[in-house]
């Protein structure tokens, strides 16, 4: 897959960069691999756990299943 140069200036996405391309519902995202929360993709306030990650809110919609 080929993500137009302009893109990746304006994403900071530079050669050898790892990409995440994640589906959600019919969407299709492409971001710059970095820590996201593995049910809502959220990047702050993050907790690892077996080597994934979950944001303090899902954790706390978890609790209260």
């Amino acid at each position: 897959m080929v993500i137009p140069q302009d893109m990746r200036d304006e994403m900071q996405i530079r050669k050898k960069d790892e990409v995440s391309i994640i589906m959600r519902g019919e969407e299709i995202r492409i971001r710059k691999t970095e820590n996201f929360c593995i049910a809502c993709y959220e990047t702050e306030n993050l907790i690892k756990y077996q080597n994934k990650y979950i944001c303090q809110d899902c954790i706390a919609n978890i609790k209260k299943l």
